[in-house]
């Protein structure tokens, strides 16, 4: 996962730049990072398989960069949106933060450089680059190792030798060239070694610079032409006797190019290459002196292989030996996968019956996973963070989210893409739906210990779980979960912990952990580069201003039931995506609620005042916000919607203990255009059916006291497909639909309700698919529901 959290990194700082520079005015400091963050990206792309340590360490390096860019755009973001509110003197006093903040950039610009010359010099060292391999010296590729090296130096004349090694994905032919590299004898063969990584997104004028700039010092390479840069290369290598690696070589074409680039003097140079493709799928053979297909170890050789990873001097005990064989013969004899295989058991329980498990699944999971993207990898893995059984469907993808897993494309919303993922993961069986909801949606998901296991170990470069107090943090670990009834204590031993993105702390969901104001305060400082801040299980006496100092966040969950108030520096937290605060006593949000642009998902508690917008932030819409959950329905909140401060709203959750303001409310509804889903608490009264936007589909009354002529305005709302009818939601022992209604309806729940009788007429429901009943002990069901509805009944006993 390491590398993939790199690219995500790279990823979501290269769409960051894109978003500041519509915000922040000094776009040719944006504009000097996006082409820093370019050349990072395009070197990060190298390398992904068979990584030696250093190439690993280098990744997260870049990794670290991307999020330091992050860091300082986000902090230039909020200052641009402050400036318009400040007095000369604040904006005169600004300026110093703004000269650190361009400080910080011209830091950041020599990483960049740094790290970029290091990569070139750590490819142009065949010592460094070509070491030891990460499968060092790899059983049963010595002797191919030797044939290869024979090769390269023995007697084929004075020409040039071009050989070229060949296999599946994944059976070590970048390892066996990197071993060959390293042999003494080509060492002292071959004064000049250059190794070429062959990219898909790097032109041939882009690799050849690459090469001339690793063979000769020039500062102006790259406004050379191509037939130049050839002439320069043949220049520098004329009368050397080199060898050139061309490794995953896919396309002829520039193959040949940079064959014909590298002057032959007959001295006995040569090229060595690897590919997938054989010689004869590249359609070279007159090029080619000799063809080496890479075969696949056999099983003693892969057990050999296995057991040396997995176990401290390759000697496995007696009760998982059997278990392992056959494992390492799963792998079908390709060193990566035994190589990734022996990661994951050295992270998983030693133990029969979990070996078994692997054993058992290792053919259905295994090649599943691989065919997953990047994207998908990443989401799935996500779930290691998470105990069994503790891992909210809705709230994962918000998670995923702000860690920058989706990413919008064309239409679709992130949010849309991201059910899409979820769904892919169920379809295949990674992860299970809690089904036990009656209709059959899952609130929560899951995966079995085997997936657990498989996620942890995989993304152990990544993230860390702690569960105890004598644990401690890793360095370049981004991602922290504790699983443990006294978390707090757990992370306040830490220390500061800057390089971590994303923490969650997992107790008793009934019996949370307490966490005073001075104690979050001093949490709060320690990690303030978290964009992830996943505190659901622990009780806070109050919310700190200094959770305004963490400018990175994107997603925070917070269990504050006594918590009255937010602090005004929430208005800091320009990039959050998600505020999740259900499980809270607010009553009412701060004003720089309207400076969060990016908000998507609002849940508060209860039913909290909206503040009115004042000065700029009058003219100001929360445009992506799709999620409004917990708020009061007084004439504010109508007014803001009148005025179209929440035109993309698709959920919607209100309350109000004044049975007019709902109902003057309910009138403002056909202003939200795209509501598919209201939940209305608390005494109400309806308005008629025109006052309800077309698109809802779902709604949700709880409370209400509704007459049940209620019933009739309901029925004629087109689109309804789901009606959720909870405690005295309405007052009455008979519900009558009439015919023809409730055309779409396919859901109906009714729960704790005084109703005895639901009469049908001709035609009523349809649609229906699914009826559930909860808290009655008796209640007529009419006939033409029972033969078309699946129905539940759950007594108030509790018996079904």
């Amino acid at each position: 996962m390491a590398e993939q959290d790199t690219y995500l990194a790279i990823e979501n700082t290269d769409q960051l730049l894109e978003h500041a520079s519509v915000i922040v005015e000094e776009t040719d400091k944006l504009t000097s990072l996006r082409e820093g963050l370019r050349t990072m990206s395009i070197l990060a792309k190298e390398h992904v398989q068979d990584m030696e340590p250093v190439e690993a360490d280098w990744l997260l390096k870049v990794r670290d960069i991307a999020y330091k860019i992050q860091d300082v755009v986000g902090l230039m973001v909020v200052e641009t949106n402050h400036q318009s509110q400040k007095s000369m003197l604040a904006r005169r006093l600004s300026r110093k933060t703004s000269a650190k903040n361009y400080e910080e950039i011209q830091n950041i610009e020599k990483e960049i450089k740094t790290i970029c010359s290091f990569k070139d010099d750590a490819e142009s060292n065949t010592e460094s680059h070509h070491g030891r391999s990460s499968i060092d010296e790899v059983i049963g590729f010595k002797d191919s190792q030797q044939t290869l090296t024979n090769q390269l130096i023995g007697d084929m004349g004075s020409q040039r030798k071009v050989i070229l090694i060949s296999g599946k994905a994944g059976s070590g032919k970048t390892t066996l060239a990197k071993m060959v590299c390293n042999d003494e004898k080509i060492k002292n063969h071959f004064k000049c070694v250059e190794w070429v990584n062959f990219q898909q997104q790097l032109s041939l004028q882009e690799l050849l610079c690459r090469i001339l700039k690793r063979i000769k010092s020039s500062k102006n390479i790259d406004n050379l032409s191509t037939d130049e840069v050839k002439a320069e290369i043949s220049e520098s290598l004329k009368r050397n006797r080199y060898l050139v690696v061309i490794d995953n070589i896919h396309n002829r074409d520039v193959m040949t190019q940079l064959l014909c680039s590298f002057p032959d003097e007959l001295n006995e140079s040569g090229f060595l290459l690897t590919s997938k493709l054989t010689q004869e799928e590249l359609e070279s053979e007159q090029m080619i002196s000799l063809s080496y297909e890479v075969q696949a170890l056999d099983k003693n050789q892969s057990w050999q292989l296995l057991s040396k990873k997995v176990f401290e001097g390759g000697n496995p005990p007696e009760h998982l030996e059997s278990f392992g064989k056959r494992l390492a013969d799963k792998c079908k004899g390709l060193p990566r996968a035994i190589l990734t295989l022996a990661e994951i058991l050295n992270h998983a329980e030693k133990t029969q019956e979990l070996w078994s498990e692997f054993l058992k699944n290792y053919d259905d999971l295994f090649p599943k996973y691989e065919k997953l993207s990047p994207k998908e990898k990443s989401c799935l893995l996500y779930f290691g963070l998470f105990p069994l059984g503790l891992s909210p469907a809705k709230q994962m993808i918000k998670m995923w989210m702000a860690e920058g897993f989706l990413i919008q494309k064309g239409s679709n919303k992130v949010e849309e893409i991201g059910e899409h993922y979820l769904n892919k993961l169920i379809k295949q069986s990674f992860i299970q739906a809690d089904t036990k909801k009656a209709d059959n949606s899952g609130k929560t998901c899951d995966t079995d210990i085997l997936v657990s296991e498989f996620c942890k170990a995989d993304a152990t470069k990544t993230f860390e779980i702690h569960m105890d107090k004598n644990s401690k943090p890793k360095k370049n670990i981004t991602r922290m979960a504790i699983h443990n009834d006294s978390a707090t204590e757990i992370l306040k031993s830490f220390g500061d912990c800057p390089h971590v993105r994303s923490l969650h702390c997992f107790g008793k969901k009934a019996d949370p952990t307490s966490l005073c104001s001075a104690e979050f305060k001093k949490i709060l400082n320690q990690f303030l580069k978290l964009q992830v801040l996943n505190f659901g299980y622990v009780e806070l006496d109050k919310v700190p201003k200094d959770l305004g100092k963490l400018t990175n966040l994107k997603y925070i969950n917070l269990r504050a039931s006594n918590v009255k108030k937010l602090p005004s520096t929430i208005a800091n937290l320009q990039q959050l995506l998600t505020l999740d605060m259900r499980d809270s006593g607010l009553v009412s949000l701060p004003d720089g609620i309207w400076k969060m642009q990016f908000l998507r998902h609002l849940y508060v508690g209860g039913s909290s005042l909206l503040p009115k917008p004042r000065g700029i932030d009058y003219y100001r819409a929360l445009s992506n916000l799709q999620t409004l959950y917990g708020v009061q329905s007084d004439k504010v909140l109508k007014g803001l919607m009148v005025r179209a401060k929440f035109p993309n709203v698709t959920k919607l959750r209100v309350g109000s203990s004044h049975l007019d303001h709902t109902y003057d409310f309910l009138k403002s509804l056909d202003h939200l255009y795209h509501l598919q889903s209201l939940r209305l608490e608390k005494p109400s009264k309806l308005p008629n059916q025109n006052a309800f936007p077309l698109s809802l589909t779902k709604l949700t009354l709880l409370e209400t006291e509704l007459d049940p002529e209620c019933i009739k305005t309901l029925e004629k709302l087109p689109n309804l497909r789901i009606l959720k009818l909870l405690k005295k939601a309405i007052n009455g022992e008979n519900l009558e639909c009439s015919a023809g209604g409730f055309l779409q309806l396919e859901e109906l729940y009714m729960e704790y309700l005084d109703v005895k009788v639901l009469k049908l007429e001709k035609g009523a429901m349809r649609c229906i698919k699914h009826c559930f009943i909860r808290g009655y002990n008796d209640v007529e069901i009419p006939d033409q529901l029972k033969l078309v509805a699946n129905i539940t009944v759950i007594e108030a006993n509790g018996a079904e």
